[in-house]
């Protein structure tokens, strides 16, 4: 069952306001593991002297940039059940995180040592929370609730829904013969929610760009040999459309010709364009960027016809991990994934419109570090653990490696139970026992 799904089949119990540290007290067991293997983009403190990250719905760890000084600070069997998704405050004094318990998750924030954590939000009125983010000032936190995108105050106070998912019917037809059919049609129904991407802060923290997924069903009726009508549901099409809304949730624009978004949305740093990646009308899979109030639309970039690290189809469910961020000077984009089994890092170089491949394995999600000479890059097991192949000894591995793709520093290595040791910066072997 996928994470959405997951969240869907919750809400369908009352939901209490739980303790932080109260997995015993809502009755988890040891199977109340939340499900998936999403490996998440390392993120940099903004000096640059630190790394956090996280590899599946299970632990957060912290590093210094060199290796050295590794600890978790969230996760099980550190004083609450799982951990995932941190997001590092713009003044790098606070982590902002995804915090489960009987599989459902919410917001939590702590000090980025870990300590001094408590929750923003706790289940009531169905307020989960999925990728947390920070606005520019770190006044505020977006996050994406399912069927909502809403903001908070880094304490949980004056939580605001800026946008919830709605549904539009039409059609339907009254003279339908359906003797002749045996069919007949009730109309189609959009639903409409936000997607399981992670918003993006416009630089100037007044806009939000997030991705809204739109899917089709249409309702008939159905007839039998015996003229017995059966009412179904069937499934018609799936768009992911960008939207920007005012950070009060006002203003709100649709970019109705990007249905067919594959990551979340980036902000160039000077706050003049979004930049997105999108499936093509032919099924061939591309860069673009937009104008924040719709114009402009442009392909930057068209990856080669049947390239391997994006052959997946824009709705499937293996783009949610994915990111897409510019470098800090804005001449290059960073897409990337850790999906296991189908990782990637590409690195865009906008000017040139060409791809550049960093000479390493498949690798997986990465960001830029804050100054823009280095790609931290969390990587998954099955990127190098192919039969008898490892890398220092080890199935998962988060490194550095400079934006030519040189110099490769690893910073902690991972065992199968997501339990990590420091490297120290060592360089990255790769051998065959």
């Amino acid at each position: 069952m996928t994470r959405f799904g997951r969240i869907i089949t919750i809400l369908g119990l009352a939901l209490a306001a739980m303790p932080l540290t109260g997995a015993a007290e809502c009755g988890c067991g040891p199977n109340g593991v939340p499900e998936g293997n999403s490996i998440h983009a390392p993120q940099w403190s903004p000096d640059g002297t630190s790394i956090v990250f996280s590899q599946s719905y299970y632990k957060i760890y912290k590093v210094d940039s060199d290796g050295t000084n590794l600890r978790r600070i969230h996760g099980k069997n550190n004083g609450e059940e799982y951990a995932s998704s941190p997001s590092i405050s713009p003044d790098g004094s606070r982590i902002a995180y995804e915090h489960y318990e009987c599989t459902w998750p919410t917001v939590a924030v702590s000090k980025l040592d870990g300590s001094r954590r408590h929750r923003l939000t706790d289940g009531e009125d169905y307020i989960l929370g999925d990728h947390p983010t920070w606005s520019p000032d770190g006044s505020r936190i977006a996050s994406v609730s399912g069927s909502r995108l809403y903001t908070v105050d880094p304490d949980g106070s004056d939580l605001h829904v800026i946008w919830k998912s709605f549904e539009t019917h039409s059609g339907g037809t009254e003279d339908y013969s359906w003797k002749s059919s045996k069919t007949k049609s009730l109309g189609t129904t959009v639903y409409r929610n936000v997607a399981e991407r992670p918003p993006a802060w416009s630089p100037d923290g007044r806009r939000i760009a997030f991705v809204v997924q739109e899917e089709a069903h249409e309702e008939v009726y159905r007839y039998n040999e015996a003229y017995v009508a059966k009412r179904h549901k069937e499934w018609q099409w799936r768009n992911y459309v960008l939207h920007v809304v005012a950070s009060d949730g006002s203003a709100e624009i649709r970019f109705g010709h990007t249905g067919k978004i594959m990551s979340p949305p980036a902000w160039s740093p000077d706050g003049r364009s979004i930049a997105f990646a999108q499936e093509d009308d032919d099924g061939v899979a591309g860069i673009y960027t937009i104008n924040p109030d719709g114009s402009n639309l442009q392909r930057v970039f068209r990856f080669p016809l049947g390239y391997d690290s994006l052959a997946w189809a824009y709705d499937s469910p293996d783009w949610a991990d994915s990111s897409l961020s510019w470098s800090p000077d804005g001449s290059e984009l960073l897409l990337s994934s850790g999906l296991p089994g189908s990782p990637r890092t590409e690195v865009i170089n906008l000017a040139e419109s060409k791809l550049h491949r960093l000479s390493l394995p498949r690798v997986g999600a990465a960001s830029w570090s804050p100054d823009g000479s280095r790609i931290a890059i969390n990587a998954p097991p099955q990127v190098f653990l192919r039969g008898v192949t490892r890398v220092n000894d080890s199935t998962s591995v988060v490194f550095t490696v400079a934006r030519d793709g040189s110099d490769v520093r690893v910073l902690a290595t991972g065992d199968r139970d997501k339990n990590f040791s420091a490297a120290h910066g060592e360089p990255l072997r790769i051998s065959r026992n």
